[in-house]
């Protein structure tokens, strides 16, 4: 449980990573000297997160352990996300979709506080029955044995 609850937050970690570069340059206004070839600093730091995002998401599927569902929903709005303002918007960077990005994603992490809560619940139930299985089965074991 503690596994996947870990491996999906790895997924979601990985879409942050795509929004997280608007807020680092509209808080921080970061500019460095050398941008590699890129034509300015927030074009590099994107392509950077984008190629960071993309290992963290291919080291979760290299896992045992499989993360909720829900957790790739994250990845796929950000993605989304950043296709609308590649083939819908004329502005030169995705600072006017980082609000749109931050709705969504609060409301997708609510989505997955209460699906782990399920599953916690669920599992709790789980042992539960296999507790009472395991003293019926102890229970009758007895019984067995006083007739002999």
């Amino acid at each position: 449980m503690k596994n996947r609850i870990f491996i999906s937050l790895l997924v979601i970690s990985s879409a942050f990573i795509l929004i997280a570069d608007d807020l680092i340059f509209k808080k921080f206004g970061i500019e460095f000297s050398n941008n590699f070839g890129y034509s300015n600093t927030p074009n590099f730091i994107y392509s950077i997160s984008q190629s960071i995002s993309s290992i963290l998401l291919l080291g979760t599927f290299l896992t045992k352990s499989k993360p909720y569902k829900i957790a790739y929903l994250f990845v796929v709005y950000v993605q989304l996300l950043q296709l609308s303002w590649v083939f819908f918007s004329n502005d030169y960077n995705s600072y006017k979709y980082f609000n749109i990005g931050a709705f969504g994603f609060t409301i997708l992490f609510a989505l997955l506080i209460i699906v782990i809560n399920k599953a916690i619940k669920d599992e709790k139930s789980k042992t539960q029955q296999i507790d009472y299985l395991k003293s019926m089965i102890e229970l009758q074991i007895i019984l067995r044995d006083k007739r002999k």
